[in-house]
């Protein structure tokens, strides 16, 4: 579903820039459904296999992530 919408895809932050952090944390909420979505199938398929796609599901399912999330919405 995410390789539908190139241009929503996540940016890794680099070590100083505020700028980059803000441009990662807006991808992750402009795009996460796809990515709880994309997230839970890697999981469902490969359970085990894949323990960071699972603890990515588990911090995004997590409410206090999504306050944050939504709190920083632009």
């Amino acid at each position: 579903m995410l390789l539908k919408h190139p241009q929503l895809k996540l940016i890794q932050p680099g070590d100083t820039r505020w700028l980059s952090y803000f441009r990662s944390v807006n991808a992750v909420i402009r795009c996460y459904e796809p990515l709880m979505i994309t997230l839970e199938h890697i999981v469902h398929e490969r359970g085990e296999e894949s323990p960071s796609a699972s603890g990515l599901l588990s911090i995004l399912k997590d409410q206090s992530t999504t306050f944050i999330l939504h709190s920083l919405e632009p």
